[in-house]
């Protein structure tokens, strides 16, 4: 993309202190809420100031005590780009520093913005720009934990990889910035004996690393990383955040291997009583590649055909990885109906070092981007949020649709999440999105966190904002 002259916002470097620093923005409907950190006890008072980017007009400025940490400023213009900074001041009222300056636009966003990282802004630039992999879990005192990536898209911007991580203790009403893991991307949240673990990728630039586990008692502090599958000089993993499985008495993860320019699909296991933090604990299954008769003799055409499976427990008490299948090419974007499908592997949990074995496919609308599914017990019901085309644009991913099941294969649509196709909203589908879902079920309610791209993100891909949503009464009456 083409970056700005004069840009005021500047690379943050990791771990890096400052007497005060923005840790979070998060925009919204004429208006912005930041969040700051400040490390120095001189400080007592924070000015918070807002001006325009195109014309360096302040437009806000208030001051205020130190706490809370963070700060809003309303009766802002959408569609106009900002930037934002923090004063840190003594007592006198004296400026001690300037935060860095962090961009935004603030506008319409589904749910409540977590984070977010204006396509312009910098801070971030050893990682990425724009914000993925969203994913949520909820922790044994009731709070949650929300986790997303930082990325790049062209290839240009070195891929550092960093995680950051907020927490909220009211049910998502509000968030708060809790830490930053970096060398991790594509992060699964996930708890075991009063622990949280993330499991990632330690992210190389050709898209795939080492699996790399971390733990905290509480999300803020994080151990050093531990390498549980490395890299080779053929094969590395790209592990992402998806449903995982737990099944005679094992934890059970989908990762994916790149191989020789090619994409596999494998799993990556521990017993659940060992210790985690051991790499001589995880067993790495042997992999399979992608082959034309599981998806109507689809040839490969892209080197990542199949990537982002749930394991998931069947009826029957099997366990089985269900899978996107990059069927449709990005050049020839009108879709075909009978090639949008979900691959089923069948894994042999007698087995941990067994590669998946191919069982079938099946038409799913919902199969060409990722789908999140999980097992709500309450119901008996297996629950996905998926995106669903509408259009024939395969690039679609404005939709956000909640889907069950009975059987893991056949999938009724229950009702539209998120629309922003049919509401006539301004950006079209190459502009904005509601994608990547990332949910936990609790009584009635869906929990979830969304990777949006909306108000002038690059593209749909290239998304924006991190938003949660409380989606209500989800399995009151599915139609099974």
């Amino acid at each position: 993309m083409a970056y700005l002259e004069n840009n005021p916002t500047k690379e943050e470097k990791m771990g890096e202190t400052a007497k005060i620093k923005i840790v979070r923005i998060a925009p919204f409907l004429g208006g912005v809420e930041v969040e700051y950190r400040k490390n120095d006890p001189k400080g007592v008072y924070v000015k918070l100031v807002i001006k325009e980017l195109v014309t360096d007009e302040t437009v806000f400025e208030e001051i205020g005590y130190c706490t809370p940490a963070a700060l809003k400023a309303d009766r802002l213009t959408v569609d106009v780009d900002y930037v934002a900074e923090v004063v840190l001041l003594d007592r006198d009222k004296e400026e001690i520093e300037r935060s860095n300056a962090r961009l935004f636009r603030c506008g319409f966003f589904p749910g409540k913005v977590i984070d977010y990282i204006h396509p312009d802004d910098q801070t971030f630039i050893r990682s990425g720009e724009f914000i993925g992999s969203p994913h949520i879990v909820r922790l044994d005192d009731g709070s949650y934990l929300a986790a997303h990536d930082v990325f790049s898209h062209d290839g240009v911007i070195g891929h550092e990889a960093l995680c950051r991580i907020f927490a909220s203790k009211d049910r998502g009403e509000h968030w708060k910035f809790a830490s930053e893991i970096e060398h991790c991307t594509a992060g699964t949240l996930f708890t075991v004996k009063n622990c949280v673990y993330m499991l990632g990728n330690s992210g190389y630039v050709d898209g795939g690393g080492d699996i790399v586990l971390y733990c905290s008692k509480d999300g803020r502090t994080w151990s050093e990383p531990v390498v549980i599958a490395k890299r080779s000089k053929t094969a590395c993993f790209r592990p992402c955040p998806m449903t995982y499985g737990v099944h005679e008495g094992r934890l059970w993860f989908y990762t994916g291997v790149y191989e020789n320019n090619d994409n596999a699909v494998g799993v990556i296991s521990a017993d659940l009583n060992s210790d985690l933090t051991n790499p001589k604990s995880w067993v790495l299954s042997d992999w399979v590649h992608y082959e034309p008769e599981w998806c109507n003799g689809v040839e490969k055409w892209f080197p990542i055909m199949l990537e982002e499976g749930n394991v998931l427990v069947s009826p029957e008490g099997e366990l089985k990885i269900l899978i996107r299948c990059n069927s449709h090419r990005y050049d020839t974007p009108v879709v075909k109906p009978e090639n949008i499908r979900e691959i089923v592997f069948k894994i042999d949990a007698k087995n941990p070092k067994a590669a998946p074995v191919f069982e079938k496919s099946f038409c799913f609308n919902g199969g060409l981007h990722k789908a999140y599914m999980v097992h709500d017990e309450g119901a008996e019901r297996y629950v996905g949020m998926v995106n669903r085309i509408t259009a024939d644009e395969i690039w679609q991913r404005n939709v956000l649709s909640l889907v069950s099941s009975k059987d893991l294969e056949t999938w009724q649509i229950e009702r539209d999440l998120l629309n922003l196709e049919d509401i006539g909203w301004g950006e079209n589908s190459w502009q904005c999105a509601v994608q990547y879902p990332s949910f936990v079920i609790e009584g009635n309610d869906a929990m979830a966190v969304v990777r949006t791209a909306i108000n002038g993100a690059d593209n749909f891909h290239n998304a924006n904002a991190m938003t949660f949503h409380c989606f209500k009464n989800i399995n009151d009456k599915y139609r099974f």
